[in-house]
C-alpha cells in the first residue's frame, strides 16, 4: 500500500464536515481547469455565475456542454479515426477524418420545453408522440443578400450528432444521422428544415453506433428520414 492509499483510506474515515476541510485546503492549491486563470475565477464562482443566469444563457452554455461531451468522451473511443484541427467559422464542431477523407460533424442538442424532453407530436402534430425534436439551425440569425444564414444548407457539414442528455440524463448519449437524409425546409429545398424528428431508439436512419453512421456515409445510399 503506497502513503496515497493510506491518506485516501484516512480521509474516507473521516467525517463529511472534516472530508470538505480537508478539500477546501487541497482546492486552494489546485485548479479544476485552465480556465479558473482565463476567466481570473474559480470554478465554483463560474457555476454560480451560470446558476444566476437566465434561462437563454443556461441552454447555450448546455449546448456548449453537449458538443464538449462528443469531443471529449466520444471521439477518443474512435480509434478508426483521426480528429482534425478546424480552421476558421465553419458550420460544423468536430472535423474527423478516415483512409477516404474528412467526415465533418455538426453536434446539436434534443430539445427541451419547461426543462422536460419536447416531444415530436407537440412540435408538429403529425409527428410520433415518443418521437424526440432536435433544431437544425444556427444559434444567430443573420443574412447574406437577400438569403437567411441561419438555417443550414444541404452540405454543410455532413453527419448530425444529437445529445440525447434531456432525456437520457448524460449528454454523452448520441445518436446519429446523415444531413443528407434530414428533412428540407418546406420553403427551400436547399436548407434544413427547423425541426427535426428524432425517433426513441435505433432505426435504418439514425444509429447510436458514430462508426455505422461513417459507413452510411461512404455508401453513398439516399434515404430520408421519416417525417
Amino acid at each position: 500500500m503506497t502513503s496515497t492509499d493510506e491518506i485516501v483510506q484516512l480521509i474516507n474515515q473521516l467525517p463529511d464536515v472534516e472530508q470538505r476541510a480537508v478539500f477546501a485546503v487541497l482546492r486552494k492549491r489546485i485548479p479544476i481547469h485552465p480556465m479558473e486563470k482565463t476567466l481570473m475565477a474559480p470554478a465554483e464562482t463560474i457555476l454560480e455565475a451560470i446558476a444566476r443566469s437566465n434561462d437563454l444563457t443556461v441552454r447555450g452554455i448546455e449546448g456548449i456542454i453537449a458538443e464538449s461531451s462528443f469531443i471529449v468522451e466520444v471521439v477518443p473511443t474512435l480509434h478508426e479515426l483521426q480528429s482534425k484541427q478546424i480552421v476558421g467559422d465553419q458550420p460544423y464542431d468536430a472535423l474527423l477524418q478516415d483512409a477516404d477523407g474528412d467526415i465533418r460533424v455538426q453536434v446539436k442538442m434534443q430539445r427541451r420545453r419547461k426543462r422536460k424532453p419536447l416531444m415530436a407530436n407537440q412540435q408538429l402534430k403529425a409527428w410520433p408522440s415518443d418521437h424526440f425534436v432536435v433544431e437544425t439551425q444556427r444559434t444567430r440569425s443573420g443574412k447574406k443578400g437577400e438569403k437567411k444564414t441561419r438555417p443550414y444548407r444541404f452540405g454543410s457539414f455532413d453527419i448530425l450528432a444529437v445529445s440525447m442528455g434531456a432525456s437520457r440524463g448524460r449528454w454523452s448519449a448520441f445518436v446519429y444521422t446523415l444531413d443528407r437524409w434530414l428533412l428540407p425546409s418546406l420553403k427551400d429545398a436547399t436548407c434544413l428544415r427547423t425541426y427535426q424528428p428524432v425517433p426513441p431508439k435505433p432505426t435504418d436512419c439514425w444509429t447510436e453506433d458514430f462508426m455505422e453512421c461513417v459507413a452510411w456515409l461512404r455508401s453513398g445510399v439516399e434515404k430520408q428520414i421519416p417525417g
